[in-house]
């Protein structure tokens, strides 16, 4: 229904540390009964800082390229809190996921032709990458490596300026152009 509306779906991955590819947590964007992967949906996995622990990666996200997306920070995230002290820093995928629809709130805000699924592969094709892809980053408290690529599909972490960039040139699908008319005769 969502993706029929070209609404994008921002879904956080969790943080058990589980591989999604192996171990299926819902809700996720795969329909066993429609046998495919819903288009408008990004899964999120949190990233970390390699000033904060010595590594971009954290030991709580989960990940899977299969099902994960994308990175995006979320560790030492400065959020509200409740309480007396009403601000403090957080982490977890629930940091990271915010930053994602900002990203795509810019977006749409700023190129409203793009489709939802446009807006997701904008986003993907624009992560910051290492130089070298193959590159291993250890999990804090973890006896693991991995590379960006075995964490999320895109293979690196979200970036705004660069999102930002790759839409002023992305060339809408057939889709978009459709639904951008049909709001303005609306």
């Amino acid at each position: 229904y969502a993706q029929e509306k070209d609404v994008l779906i921002i879904h956080s991955a969790g943080n058990e540390y589980y591989d999604l590819d192996q171990k299926p947590v819902y809700p996720n964007p795969y329909s066993s009964s429609l046998n495919d992967t819903a288009k408008n949906v990004i899964t999120v996995a949190a990233s970390s800082d390699d000033f904060i622990n010595g590594t971009l990666l954290t030991d709580f996200s989960n990940f899977g390229p299969k099902i994960v997306d994308v990175l995006s920070p979320g560790t030492k995230i400065y959020s509200t809190i409740p309480g007396t002290n009403n601000h403090g820093y957080l982490q977890g995928t629930s940091m990271a996921g915010p930053i994602v629809s900002h990203i795509a709130a810019m977006i749409r805000s700023y190129f409203p032709s793009l489709s939802a699924i446009d807006v997701k592969q904008i986003i993907m094709q624009s992560v910051w990458k290492p130089n070298d892809i193959n590159s291993t980053y250890t999990i804090p408290q973890k006896e693991d490596i991995k590379t960006l690529q075995e964490v999320a599909a895109a293979g690196g972490i979200v970036n705004a300026a660069n999102a930002i960039q790759v839409a002023q040139n992305y060339k809408p699908t057939k889709k978009s152009k459709l639904i951008s008319k049909t709001k303005l005769n609306n």
